[in-house]
């Protein structure tokens, strides 16, 4: 019995004292990235994590992600991929990312068209008022509603700043009725308002940050950005199979 005691804690100092020769590993390893990215990127990253592959840390700036060899030297960007699961553990720290972002958004930011009765499901939209598909999943709102999701519209005229798709959205957003006002650009129609203090900019930013490319762009509940149309229905069983 003692002999067994004494394996049991002998067993429990060994995974202690590991632990902590790791930490002190990670926390080596993290400074020495931090000061290697300080030389040639000006603003800190968000965070400094290790990752399941043994001397590669993850470092990520906003929604952008890279990894970094423990030792500072190397750095790249793409996708990390378990084998043994197939997961996509890029995809899932980013929508991670996309998800706390979101959350951390004042909701009078955005144009709202809330589910009908029961909201079942909720997503975020990046849209532009001359594109032809964002116009297109405008057409189904109604359906989409009664379907029990919500949508969350932000501007993303993809012809940026100043420019004619930039200052139709913007109208809308300054519009006393944004409702209104986005039905009626959706439609085709002209939308005057008063300038206002629009968040434009800022959810072009976002978007940009999101990685989107085109719109319309949807992100789901989880952080998953899915670009591209989608009609209601295929849509609603896109979110069902979320579940």
């Amino acid at each position: 019995m003692k002999f067994e005691f004494r394996n049991k804690l002998l067993s429990v100092l060994l995974f202690s004292l590991c632990s902590v020769v790791i930490a002190a590993e990670n926390s080596s390893a993290v400074e020495t990235i931090r000061a290697s990215l300080k030389k040639v990127i000006s603003s800190p990253p968000d965070a400094v994590e290790a990752t399941a592959v043994t001397g590669i840390y993850e470092v990520s700036y906003g929604a952008t992600v890279y990894y970094v060899s423990a030792d500072g030297k190397y750095i790249f960007d793409g996708t990390l991929r378990d084998l043994t699961t197939g997961e996509n553990l890029t995809q899932k720290r980013l929508s991670g990312i996309r998800k706390l972002r979101l959350q951390e958004m004042n909701e009078k930011e955005e144009i709202t068209y809330k589910a009908k009765g029961e909201e079942r499901y909720s997503i975020t939209v990046f849209t532009d008022i001359d594109c032809g598909y964002c116009r297109k999943l405008h057409s189904g709102m109604e359906e989409m509603n009664r379907d029990g999701i919500t949508v969350h519209y932000l501007a993303y005229p993809r012809a940026g700043i100043g420019s004619d798709s930039y200052n139709k959205i913007a109208n809308v957003w300054c519009a006393e009725n944004r409702l209104d006002a986005m039905d009626e650009a959706k439609g085709g129609g002209s939308v005057e308002s008063e300038p206002c203090a629009h968040p434009v900019d800022s959810h072009l930013a976002l978007g940009e940050e999101f990685g989107v490319t085109g719109t319309p762009a949807l992100v789901l509940e989880s952080g998953e950005l899915i670009p591209g149309y989608l009609p209601p229905k295929r849509l609603l069983k896109l979110l069902e199979s979320k579940k």
